[in-house]
C-alpha cells in the first residue's frame, strides 16, 4: 500500500508540473482522484490541493459525488457551502447530508448560529436539517430550543418536532408533557411528532396527556400519520377549497382566489399529506417569513390585523384576512406589534368532517409544479 500511495504522490507531482498538458478541469478531476485513493491525506491548509478541489467540487456540486470527495478528504474548507445547502430545502436529502458533514466536522456552531436569525423559513430549515441526521449531537442541540421561553412559538414548534424524531427525544417530550413544561400552543406539534412513534408505549402514553382536535361533529381526529394514510376525493377537495373551507379567500391556485397568504398553486410539489396536514391544523407554527401578522395600534384606539406588505419612514401597509390592503401613516401609529399568530383560522376542522379534511388534502397534493 506504501508503494502504491508513493505512486499516487508521484502523480500528484506531474499534475501540478508546469509542463502538465492536461486541461485545467480534467487536471482537477485527476488530482482529485489521485487524493481519494490516498490515506489520511490533509487538503486544508495547502493552497494548490484547496484550489483544485474547490474548482472540481463546483463542477460536481449536485451530484453524489460532490458529498463523497468532502465526506472522504474531511475537506472543511466547505463548510461555508454545506451550510448553505443545509438551510436551502429541509425536504431535499441533500440538506440532511450537509447538515451531517458540518456535525461530523465538529462545526455545529454555524448550523446553530441559524437558529437565531430572524427569517423563520432558516431558522426552520436548519432544524429540519439537523433532525433528520442521525448524528448524537442533534439532540443536544434542539433540546434548549424546546423550553427557551424567548423563542418564537414557530422555533419552538420546529424544535419539538425536531426533537420528536427520534426515541430518545420522544421521552423527553412526554416529562415534558406529565411536567406541564409544553404550554397549549405546543402541543399539537408534540402530539404530531409522539403519535407518529413506531414505539407503542409512547404513542398509549401520549394519548393520556394530549387531547387532538375535533371536527365540526365533535368528533375527535386520529394523529396525522393516520391521517396522511388515507386517501380522498380531489374532485370534492376542489369544490371545499373554494367553498366550505373558504381557502380561497386567502389563497391562489392558478390566478384564482385572493393573495393573502402564500400562492398553492404549486403546494403539492413542496409539502408532504403529514406537513400539509400540520399546516392546517397548526397554521402558527410554521408561518412563512413573507407572512408574519402584524398589529397597527393607532394612536385613536383602532386595531388592524394581517400581512405586512411594506413600511417605511413615513407608512405602514398591512392586508388584511379580507384582502384589504390599508396604509396607516407613521404619526398615526401608537405600536407596530407582529403577533406570532397566522391569519389562518387555527380551528378550520371544527368547520369540517374528517372526510372534509381528507378530501382537502388530496386536492391539494395535486397542485404540483408543471
Amino acid at each position: 500500500m506504501r508503494i502504491i500511495g508513493y505512486i499516487y504522490m508521484l502523480a500528484l507531482g506531474a499534475l501540478f508540473s508546469d509542463h502538465c498538458q492536461a486541461q485545467p478541469s480534467t487536471r482537477d478531476k485527476l488530482i482529485v482522484e489521485s487524493l481519494l485513493r490516498l490515506d489520511d491525506v490533509m487538503v486544508t491548509g495547502n493552497e494548490k490541493l484547496e484550489s483544485a478541489v474547490n474548482r472540481y467540487l463546483k463542477a460536481v456540486k449536485g451530484t453524489p459525488k460532490y458529498f463523497e470527495v468532502i465526506d472522504k478528504l474531511k475537506y472543511e474548507g466547505s463548510a461555508a457551502d454545506l451550510l448553505a445547502i443545509a438551510v436551502k430545502s429541509p425536504l431535499d436529502s441533500d440538506s440532511v447530508k450537509a447538515a451531517e458533514l458540518l456535525l461530523e466536522f465538529d462545526r455545529e456552531q454555524l448550523l446553530i448560529a441559524k437558529l437565531h436569525v430572524s427569517d423563520t423559513a432558516i431558522v426552520n430549515a436548519a432544524i429540519q436539517s439537523l433532525a433528520r441526521t442521525t448524528h448524537a449531537k442533534t439532540f443536544a442541540i434542539l433540546k434548549p430550543l424546546v423550553t427557551n421561553v424567548k423563542l418564537t412559538r414557530q422555533v419552538r414548534a420546529a424544535a419539538v418536532s425536531g426533537v420528536g424524531k427520534n426515541l430518545q427525544g420522544q421521552r423527553y417530550l412526554l416529562k415534558l408533557l406529565e411536567t406541564k413544561q409544553i404550554p397549549n400552543e405546543l402541543q399539537f406539534a408534540a402530539g404530531n411528532a409522539l403519535f407518529a412513534s413506531p414505539d407503542k408505549s409512547v404513542r398509549e402514553q401520549a394519548a393520556t396527556l394530549i387531547k387532538l382536535p375535533e371536527t365540526a361533529g365533535k368528533t375527535t381526529l386520529p394523529p396525522v400519520p393516520v391521517l396522511a394514510a388515507k386517501s380522498g376525493d380531489e374532485d370534492i377537495g376542489k369544490t371545499l377549497f373554494v367553498n366550505k373551507a373558504t381557502c380561497a379567500k386567502c389563497h391562489k391556485v392558478k390566478g384564482e382566489g385572493k393573495e393573502v397568504g402564500p400562492d398553492l398553486s404549486e403546494i403539492g410539489s413542496k409539502l408532504s399529506k403529514s406537513a400539509m396536514y400540520v399546516a392546517i391544523l397548526d397554521p402558527s407554527a410554521g408561518i412563512s417569513h413573507n407572512y408574519e401578522t402584524y398589529s397597527i395600534v393607532t394612536v385613536s384606539g383602532n386595531i388592524l390585523t394581517g400581512v405586512l406588505v411594506s413600511q417605511s419612514d413615513d407608512e405602514v401597509i398591512i392586508k388584511t384576512a379580507e384582502a384589504v390592503t390599508t396604509s396607516v401613516a407613521q404619526d398615526d401609529i401608537d405600536e407596530l406589534i407582529k403577533t406570532g399568530v397566522s391569519l389562518m383560522p387555527s380551528d378550520l376542522q371544527k368547520f369540517l368532517s374528517e372526510d372534509d379534511l381528507v378530501n382537502l388534502v388530496e386536492y391539494l397534493t395535486t397542485l404540483k409544479k408543471q
